[in-house]
């Protein structure tokens, strides 16, 4: 079970990187990503200590 986790775990970290890594590449300035339930509290805790990436809900835009 422990590593079905970490896999799991990894597995958002791995996502995360490729959106940060394909956005700098590309020299955009926002991104929007729509991640299922599952994924979002993961990717959105990983997002934000990442150097430079801001993370706002959808209910935070106006």
């Amino acid at each position: 079970m422990l590593s079905q986790i970490h896999w799991w775990l990894m597995r958002n970290k791995v996502m995360c990187d490729n959106v940060v890594k394909r956005s700098r590449a590309l020299g955009l300035k926002r991104v929007v990503v729509l991640a299922g339930a599952n994924h979002r509290k993961y990717m959105q805790d990983i997002f934000k200590t990442m150097p430079n990436v801001k993370v706002r809900n959808i209910n935070e835009v106006r």
